[in-house]
Parts: structure tokens; sequence; C-alpha cells
């Protein structure tokens, strides 16, 4: 099984179904993941789609 490797930060008013398409997409872009868990495939198309800022 795969790991949860990361941090996401959507914006404050994306919609959810924002939010599903961009899994969809990644999922679409990105076949041979299909075998990890959801958790671990939803996380890794946000933390692609909404990377969280630098901390400073």
């Amino acid at each position: 099984m795969g790991d949860v490797v990361g941090l996401f930060c959507t914006p404050n008013q994306a919609p959810l179904s924002q939010v599903i398409d961009v899994v969809f997409v990644y999922l679409e872009k990105n076949p041979k993941d299909r075998h990890d868990t959801a958790l671990v495939l939803i996380n890794h198309a946000l933390v692609k789609a909404f990377p969280c800022p630098a901390k400073k």
C-alpha cells in the first residue's frame, strides 16, 4: 500500500465539485496508481493540485 505523502491546501471557497474533478483527472492521468487505496489516491491528487505554500 502507498503512503500518504503530504498536506494539501485547498482554496477557501473551492466547491466540492472542483475537488471531485481534480481527483477524476488525476485518476485518468495516472492509471498505474489505481492499485493504491482511495485515501492515498485522493491525497496524491489533492497534494498535486493544491500544494501548500512553502513555509518561510
